[in-house]
């Protein structure tokens, strides 16, 4: 049998596969050309009544990198003077200082968040051990620290301790085009969650004004009025759902721990939130369990109904990250908006 025919098909594939090895090696040369920032050992320790995060960074690239901003969640911002250039293969500590929630509210571990002057940002998750579990009884967070995200640039996000495989995000828009985005929770472990979950999401989505506050304690006004409208004027409505929940929400038993017009305002709103026309995802945090539909009220049934976003387990960094990439691509969606009585604007989520 003749093979001449096989001939230039032969050389075809062979020339395809060195064209690919040869695009494979320049893709390999840029990504090594540009700075790899990593973030490595940590050390906490305390010192009186404040606990100090000291942080090493390392740029092993081959071109240097701004570190513009460093925030350590409950920590705060980071007390090194930044911004500053950190130079191809060197290294540097930051140091944050501040105080750490009771145990029961810290799950563990917090994040360490980096801002890069490349539009890029590193997190790294770190973990508490037993004996520093054991002390933060001692020590509650402080709830008169300033507001110290600003100022961490917000365009993206690397999964893991480096920035391999930054995603995009959208970018920084005027705050009168920024979407609401509230996170709804009840009693006092549910605000400390959403305090945390804002404390990690905020500085990552600036397309986004975040907002947990769903009453109002001003005279004369009815709580149930405020709590209907701020639920109608969100784009996006966060659910915690904690560990208390399948008990304080089964069939009618009531919210522990709330007053009655608080409970009945939060219960309104979560019915409210569960409108076809609203984007509503729960949140399962602080070890909670996904939720059955028999084991709520029958108007409660469609929050067991929604897919949850769990970041109540040791996965908890891939999918916050899952998270962050969905709103950020639902800020980057046309939002067509239905009208309302009173202005009400609700907004329509594509799928």
């Amino acid at each position: 049998m003749d093979a001449s025919p096989w001939i230039p098909v032969a050389i075809s594939g062979l020339a395809l596969l060195v064209s690919g090895g040869a695009l494979a090696v320049n893709f390999a040369s840029l990504r090594s050309s540009g700075p790899r920032v990593i973030l490595g050992e940590h050390s906490l320790t305390r010192h009186d009544t404040e606990y100090w995060l000291e942080l090493h960074i390392a740029n092993a690239g081959r071109s240097d990198v701004d570190i513009e901003g460093a925030w350590a969640q409950w920590l705060g911002s980071c007390t090194t003077d930044l911004p500053v250039r950190l130079a191809a293969n060197s290294s540097m500590k930051l140091l944050f200082r501040g105080s750490l929630p009771p145990d029961q509210y810290s799950r563990g571990s917090f994040s360490a968040i980096v801002g890069l002057g490349n539009g890029q940002t590193a997190i790294k998750r770190i973990k508490l051990s037993e004996t520093q579990l054991s002390s933060l009884t001692v020590f509650p967070a402080s709830n008169d620290r300033p507001n110290t995200s600003a100022g961490i640039p917000a365009m993206r996000l690397a999964q893991s301790d480096g920035i391999e495989s930054p995603t995009s995000y959208a970018t920084l828009p005027t705050t009168e085009n920024r979407l609401q985005l509230l996170l709804l929770h009840t009693g006092e472990s549910g605000h400390h969650q959403a305090v945390e979950l804002q404390s990690q999401i905020s500085p990552l989505l600036r397309t986004y004004d975040i907002s947990m506050d769903l009453g109002t304690d001003v005279l004369g006004v009815d709580p149930l009025q405020v709590a209907r409208r701020k639920i109608l004027r969100s784009d996006v409505i966060l659910v915690l759902v904690d560990e208390s929940w399948p008990g304080c929400l089964s069939k009618s038993q009531g919210i522990a721990g709330r007053d009655h017009a608080k409970e009945e305002a939060f219960l309104v709103a979560l019915r409210l939130s569960l409108a076809p026309e609203l984007h509503t995802i729960p949140v399962l945090v602080a070890g909670a369990r996904h939720l059955r539909a028999n084991e709520l009220d029958d108007d409660l049934q469609g929050l067991a109904l929604r897919n949850p976003v769990d970041l109540s387990g040791d996965d908890h960094t891939s999918n916050l990250q899952r998270l962050l990439e969905h709103l950020s691509q639902h800020a980057e969606k046309p939002q067509p908006t239905v009208e309302r009585p009173n202005n009400f604007r609700m907004s329509i989520d594509y799928v």
